[in-house]
C-alpha cells in the first residue's frame, strides 16, 4: 500500500485524476512503498530512502491536456524502474493554468518534475523518458532546455529542496551554493541559464528555436521579418516590431507558441491567431482594423505580422488626458465613432467579441483602429466561451451564439469607462455582478454629471436581455437629442442599496477573524507563498494590524482575544525564524510595530518589551534604503517605538540610519532621490521612485520623525530639500496635481498610497506641520484634489486603491481640521461599500483585482478594512501617524543647520 505522508492522508475516494493513475501504474508494478504528499496543486511521490539533493540537474517533462495523461503514465512506469522522486500537477485543471497563455513564462508548461540522484541517473532518465513520450505533445518550457529538439524532456541547473532566504526586498528567494561556499538566487528566468560552475550535461544538440541572427541588429524571422523590439512578452508568445524587409514597412509580428492554451481537444493558441488572421482578411475591406500582412511557421510556433498602427489604446489616452473621464462634448464625440465603427462592422455581418479600451488605438489624427481580433466572428458563429470580464455579457461566456447585442453590451461598459476613468466590476456570479453595478452607477450618477445624462443609454445598451438592449440607431438619436434637454438631476441612491460603512467594517472584521488559522503556516491564506509571513503587505502583521486597531477602538472581548491569538502566532514564527529585514511594509519592522501595539492593548508588558527588542536587533545598513523593504523603515519604526514606549535605548540606532540616509542622498537634475532597490530599478530602468513605499517620500518622511526625534534641524533641512523634488516633479493635474513614476520618464503614477499621489500627499502634509511652510500645504491639497477627482477609479485596497487614497485624505484632515476632507474621507468609504458583495449572511469587499481570497493589508481586505476602522474610529493601523504629525509628538527640532 502506498504509505501517505501524516499531514496529507491518502484516501481512495476523490482522488484526483492524474493522482489515481499515477498510484494505480505504481500498485501494477508492485511499488506500494512509497510517500506521498498530495497539495492542492502538485502531488510528490518519494521512494523509501531516497536521498533529494540540495540541487543539481532536474528534469521537466510538458504534455498538452489531451496527451497528459500518456505522458503521466509513460513517464511514471519509467521513474518507478528507477526508484526516482518526482512531482506532478495533480489535475487537468492545474495543467490547463500551466499551459494557459497567461502563465508565468518563468514556470509555465512544468508537468512533471524529476529529481534525478545524480548526474549520471539524470542522464538515463532523460534518454528513457525521451524514448517513452517521443510522439506526444507538450509545450517548450523557456526556462529550461529541451534535452533535444522537439522533445518533451527538459532539463535545468536549480534547486530541488525548497530553501527560501529573506532577500533585500523582502520576500523568501531560493538560494543556490556556489563551490566556494556563498549563495546565488536561483532565478526562474523565461530562458535558459546555466551557473557558471557547471555545465550542460547532455552532448550539444539544440539549435536556436525562435529565430535566426541577422546581418543587422534583430532577429530575422520567417527569413522576411527583422523583429528590432519586443512589444511585450506573454507565455503564449511575443509581440514584435519588426521591419519587413520586402517592403521596408514596420510591422507587428505576433507569436504563437506551440501547445500553450491546449484547450484539451487539440487546439491552441496557433488556432485562436489563425483565427484572427483570417478576420483581419476578412476585415481588411471595411478599413478599420490593421491590414494582413502575413502568416508562417518557425520551429513548431506560428507567426502573423499585420500592420502597425501608430497611437495609443484607448485605455493609454484617457489616462493621458487632464481628469480621470473626458468632459460631455468630447465624450459625446468618441461615442459617436466608436459607434460609427460597430455600425460598419455589423452592416457587413460581423461582431467584434471583444470590444475594451485596450483594443481600440486612438492615431495621432484622432482617428479610431479596431485591434487584436482574436474573438471576432460572423454573425450567428458559436464561438469558445471567453471574453474579457466586466465588458462581455453573461450570454457570450455562456457560449451562446455571436450577436451584435454582445458589442452593444461592451459599448455600454466602454462609456463608462470613457466617463469615469473606472474599469467594470467582474468578480462574482452575473447575478451579483449586476446587482453591484447597479449600486455602483446609483452612487456614482448622485455626483457625475457626465455619467449621470450618460445613465440610460448605459442601461439600454446593457439591459440583461440581450433582444431589449438599445439599437446603435437608438444610441445616436439619444446623444442626438441630449443637448436639447435639461440637465438629468442627479438622484441619492435608495437607502438599502448601498451596505452602511459600519456593516461592512463590523462584517468584515467578523470574517477576517474567523479567517484566522494559527495552527497554519499562514496565519491568512495567502495570494504569493513568496511573501514574508510575518510582514505587513502580504503577511499576517498586515491583518493582525487592522484587528489591533479595532480592538483598540472598540474594547471588544472577541476581538481582544484574535489580538492575543493572532500576537501568539506572531511571536512564535518570528522567534523560530529571527530574520532582520528592516522594512515596515515586506520587512519586520512593521510586523515589530504592530507587536508593541498588541502589547500595549492587552496590557502585555511582555509582549512589548519582547517587541522592543526586536527592533534594537533591526540592521541600519541595508542594501535597501526605502520606506517599504529598507532601513527607512526601519528607522520609522524605531521613531514610533522610541515615543510609544519612552526608551531611549533606540536614539542612538535612529542616528545611524539617519547618518546613512543622509550620505547616500544624491542631488541632480531630478533633485533629491536616493538609489533604488535592485528590484524597482529593473522595473523603472534604473530610475529612481517618488513615491511613499520605495521612493523619495517615504525616505522623507522617516527624516522627519528623526529630525524630530533627534531634535535634528539638519534633517529637517534634508526632508524640505526632498519636498522640493516633490514641488519641481509635479505635474499640473487639471485643478490638481500628480507625479511622474519614476525619474527619467513622464508616465503619470497612479494616485496610490503605495506609489503615486496619496503617498507623496501625505509625506507633504508632515512636512508642513514639521516646517510651517505653507507651500507644503498647497501642493499636499492640490495633490488630495487629484485623489478626489479619480475616486472613481481604483479597486478598495490600500496600497494601490481606494483605502489608500482615504488614508491620505484623513491625514490631510487631521492635519488642518478641514471639515471636507473628512466628507471626502467618508464618500471614498461610502464608495468602497458601493463595492461590498454577500458572502454568508456578510457584507464583504473584494481586493485588488477584484479578488475574494485576498486577506493582506496591501492588496486585499485587511488593508481596506484597516481604512474604514480609522475613518469610524479614528484610530489607524500601528504603523499610520496620528493626525498627520510627525511620529514624536511633542518633540522640537533644533536650530537647523546646512545640508551638504
Amino acid at each position: 500500500m502506498i504509505v501517505a505522508s501524516a499531514d496529507q492522508p491518502t484516501r481512495r475516494t476523490g482522488r484526483p485524476s492524474f493522482v489515481a493513475l499515477a498510484e494505480r501504474v505504481l500498485a501494477e508494478r508492485g511499488e506500494q512503498d512509497r510517500t506521498v504528499h498530495l497539495g492542492e496543486q502538485w502531488c510528490s511521490i518519494t521512494p523509501p530512502g531516497t536521498r533529494i539533493r540540495r540541487q543539481g540537474w532536474k528534469l521537466h517533462l510538458s504534455a498538452t491536456v489531451t496527451h497528459s495523461e500518456r505522458v503521466l503514465e509513460r513517464a511514471v512506469r519509467v521513474l518507478a524502474e528507477h526508484r526516482a522522486a518526482f512531482k506532478f500537477a495533480v489535475s487537468r485543471t492545474v495543467l490547463r493554468d500551466l499551459n494557459g497563455p497567461r502563465c508565468t513564462r518563468s514556470g509555465a508548461g512544468k508537468f512533471i518534475t524529476v529529481y534525478p540522484e545524480d548526474d549520471a541517473q539524470l542522464r538515463v532518465l532523460a534518454q528513457r523518458l525521451d524514448r517513452a513520450t517521443a510522439g506526444l505533445c507538450g509545450p517548450r518550457i523557456l526556462s529550461d532546455r529541451p534535452y533535444r529538439a522537439g522533445s518533451l524532456v527538459h532539463c535545468r541547473y536549480g534547486c530541488f529542496l525548497a530553501n527560501p532566504t529573506l532577500s533585500a526586498d523582502g520576500d523568501y528567494r531560493d538560494m543556490l551554493l556556489t563551490p566556494d561556499g556563498g549563495t546565488v538566487e536561483d532565478r526562474r528566468d523565461p530562458w535558459f541559464t546555466v551557473p557558471s560552475w557547471t555545465t550542460w550535461p547532455f552532448p550539444e544538440s539544440r539549435k536556436a528555436l525562435v529565430g535566426k541572427k541577422s546581418d543587422s541588429a534583430g532577429v530575422l524571422l520567417g527569413d522576411r521579418f527583422l523583429a528590432v523590439e519586443a512589444i511585450r512578452h506573454a507565455n503564449k508568445g511575443g509581440v514584435y516590431r519588426a521591419v519587413d524587409t520586402e517592403t521596408g514597412e514596420t510591422v507587428v509580428v505576433k507569436q504563437a507558441r506551440a501547445h500553450v492554451g491546449d484547450d484539451g481537444a487539440g487546439g491552441d493558441v496557433r488556432d485562436i491567431q489563425r483565427h484572427e488572421a483570417a478576420m483581419l482578411r476578412r476585415f481588411e475591406p471595411l478599413g478599420v482594423t490593421p491590414r494582413f500582412v502575413a502568416e508562417f511557421s518557425q520551429d513548431g510556433d506560428d507567426f502573423l505580422a499585420q500592420q502597425l498602427i501608430e497611437g495609443q489604446s484607448l485605455r493609454r489616452w484617457l489616462a493621458g488626458s487632464d481628469g480621470p473621464g473626458l468632459a460631455w462634448q468630447r465624450l459625446v464625440t468618441v461615442a459617436k465613432d466608436l459607434m460609427a465603427l460597430l455600425a460598419k462592422v455589423h452592416a457587413d455581418g460581423l461582431v467584434l467579441g471583444d470590444l475594451t479600451p485596450g483594443n481600440v488605438v486612438v492615431r495621432p489624427d484622432g482617428g479610431l483602429t479596431l485591434i487584436d481580433m482574436e474573438l471576432a466572428a460572423e454573425q450567428g458563429a458559436t464561438m469558445s466561451a471567453s471574453g474579457t470580464p466586466g465588458y462581455a455579457p453573461h450570454e457570450q461566456f455562456a457560449g451562446m451564439p455571436r450577436t451584435t447585442a454582445a458589442d452593444r453590451y461592451a459599448l455600454g461598459s466602454v462609456l463608462v469607462f470613457l466617463a469615469t476613468g473606472a474599469e467594470p466590476v467582474h468578480s462574482g456570479q452575473m447575478a451579483e455582478r449586476i446587482a453591484q453595478r447597479k449600486r455602483w452607477l446609483d452612487l456614482v450618477c448622485s455626483e457625475h454629471a457626465v455619467l449621470s445624462r450618460l445613465r440610460p443609454l448605459v442601461d439600454g445598451l446593457q439591459d440583461a436581455d440581450p433582444d431589449r438592449r438599445w439599437t446603435l440607431t437608438r444610441a445616436g438619436r439619444f446623444l442626438d437629442a441630449l443637448p436639447v434637454r435639461r440637465e438629468a438631476v442627479a438622484r441619492s441612491p435608495r437607502s438599502g442599496d448601498i451596505p452602511e460603512v459600519d456593516t461592512v467594517v463590523s462584517d468584515g472584521l467578523d470574517h477576517l477573524i474567523s479567517a484566522m488559522r494559527p495552527g497554519n503556516s499562514h496565519l491568512w491564506s495567502t495570494v504569493d507563498s513568496r511573501q514574508d509571513v510575518c510582514a505587513v503587505s502580504c503577511g499576517a502583521a498586515g491583518g493582525l494590524g487592522t484587528v489591533v486597531a479595532a480592538a483598540e477602538a472598540t474594547g471588544d472581548a472577541e476581538v481582544r482575544e484574535a489580538v492575543r491569538t493572532g500576537s501568539a502566532w506572531l511571536l512564535e514564527k518570528m522567534r523560530a525564524e529571527p530574520l532582520t529585514a528592516p522594512g515596515l511594509l515586506q520587512g519586520r519592522a512593521g510586523a515589530v510595530m504592530v507587536l508593541h501595539r498588541a502589547g500595549v492593548v492587552l496590557d502585555d508588558a511582555g509582549l512589548a518589551d519582547e517587541a522592543l527588542g526586536w527592533a534594537h536587533r533591526l540592521p541600519t545598513r541595508w542594501p535597501n534604503l526605502d520606506l517599504a523593504s529598507g532601513i527607512a523603515g526601519a528607522g520609522l519604526a524605531m521613531c514610533a517605538l522610541t515615543v510609544a514606549s519612552g526608551d531611549p535605548g533606540l536614539l542612538g540606532r535612529i542616528e545611524a540610519v539617519a547618518e546613512h540616509l543622509a550620505h547616500e542622498a544624491r542631488l541632480d537634475d531630478h533633485g533629491l532621490t536616493w538609489a533604488p532597490s535592485a528590484a524597482f530599478a529593473a522595473r523603472s530602468q534604473g530610475g529612481s521612485a517618488y513615491g511613499l513605499a520605495h521612493g523619495t517620500a517615504g525616505i522623507g518622511a522617516f527624516l522627519l520623525s528623526a529630525a524630530a526625534t533627534l531634535g535634528r534641524g539638519d534633517l529637517l533641512e534634508l526632508a524640505g530639500i526632498a519636498g522640493r523634488a516633490m514641488a519641481s516633479t509635479a505635474v499640473q493635474d487639471g485643478s490638481g496635481v500628480r507625479w511622474p513614476e519614476h525619474t527619467g520618464t513622464t508616465a503619470r503614477a497612479a494616485d496610490s498610497w503605495a506609489a503615486g499621489t496619496a503617498g507623496i500627499g501625505s509625506f507633504l502634509v508632515r512636512l508642513w506641520r514639521a516646517t510651517g511652510e505653507h507651500t507644503w500645504l498647497e501642493l499636499a491639497e492640490r495633490a488630495a484634489l487629484s485623489v478626489w477627482q479619480r475616486r472613481w477609479v481604483p479597486t478598495p485596497s490600500s496600497a494601490h486603491g481606494l483605502a489608500g487614497g482615504g488614508e491620505f485624505l484623513l491625514d490631510l484632515h487631521e492635519a488642518t481640521g478641514e471639515r471636507r476632507y473628512q466628507l471626502w474621507a467618508e464618500r471614498i468609504g461610502q464608495i468602497i461599500s458601493s463595492h461590498a458583495y454577500q458572502r454568508d449572511g456578510r457584507w464583504l469587499v473584494p481586493g485588488a483585482g477584484w479578488r475574494r481570497d485576498d486577506f493582506s493589508h496591501g492588496t486585499g481586505a485587511a488593508g481596506t478594512l484597516g481604512f474604514l476602522v480609522r475613518l469610524r474610529h479614528g484610530i489607524g493601523a500601528p504603523w499610520s501617524p496620528p493626525s498627520g504629525r510627525p511620529l514624536t509628538a511633542g518633540a522640537r527640532a533644533c536650530e537647523r543647520t546646512s545640508f551638504v
